[in-house]
């Protein structure tokens, strides 16, 4: 690829200090690309209708990342780049970047025993609220091919590598996919670290915030929203 050269390159803003690195990306090709542990967030997954299902489905993502192919037109990317002015929520209370662990395991079994951070964990294709959603995701079972390539390449767009993230489990839980929908970017990556009781998080003003683990669903719910209209205390 004649971008490989770049995109095997190691960049250290993109790495945490707490985490252990993946130094065999092959899983991804021969160019063996670098990993990075900084996510943007998408906000919910497509097949989210909301807290009480008030929105229609399908959905669009409603994060800071807009997942729009600049060729293309098709419903779920949405129809213009997330501005400010899409943030009606508030940038001090909408999640823009947060971080997440990087997966090390390069075999099956590796996979299967490792992190259960890691784990992707399967979600019928069906429009349901995200607490519906939540409980889903946690019933389920892991898989192999959805959780190999978690945040092995920062330069990747393919979902299961892609640095972005959703807002369905609290951070430091499980990592959940769509078996049809994750090449539209519906992967329900969960925000992790190896920081003791939370994440590090930077909100759409540029403000930084650690957020705990036992923070509360709705409120991460709302966080992950850029116009769901909920404007919670998102103070800690």
């Amino acid at each position: 690829h004649p971008n490989a050269i770049a995109a095997s390159t190691r960049v250290a803003l993109f790495v945490c200090p707490s985490d252990v690195e993946a130094n065999d990306n092959t899983v991804l090709g021969a160019a063996n690309p670098a990993s990075s542990n900084y996510v943007g967030n998408a906000g919910w997954p497509s097949y989210a209708t909301g807290f009480d299902g008030e929105r229609s489905a399908p959905g669009t993502f409603n994060g800071i990342i807009p997942l729009q192919h600049p060729s293309e037109d098709i419903t779920w990317h949405g129809t213009s780049r997330s501005g400010f002015g899409q943030i009606t929520d508030g940038t001090s209370n909408t999640a823009m970047i947060s971080e997440r662990l990087v997966q090390t395991a390069s075999t099956s079994e590796g996979v299967t025993n490792g992190d259960s951070r890691l784990g992707s964990r399967h979600i019928l294709e069906r429009f349901e609220t995200l607490d519906l959603i939540n409980t889903q995701l946690t019933a389920s079972h892991t898989h192999v091919f959805e959780s190999a390539f978690i945040g092995r390449s920062w330069s990747s767009g393919f979902s299961l590598a892609a640095p972005t993230y959703m807002h369905v489990k609290r951070p430091n839980t499980l990592v959940g996919h769509y078996g049809t929908s994750r090449d539209q970017g519906d992967f329900v990556v969960t925000p992790s670290s190896r920081h003791p009781g939370g994440v590090n998080q930077v909100r759409a003003d540029a403000s930084v915030h650690f957020v705990s683990n036992n923070i509360g669903l709705e409120p991460w719910w709302a966080l992950g929203s850029r116009n769901d209209g909920r404007v919670t205390d998102l103070s800690n």
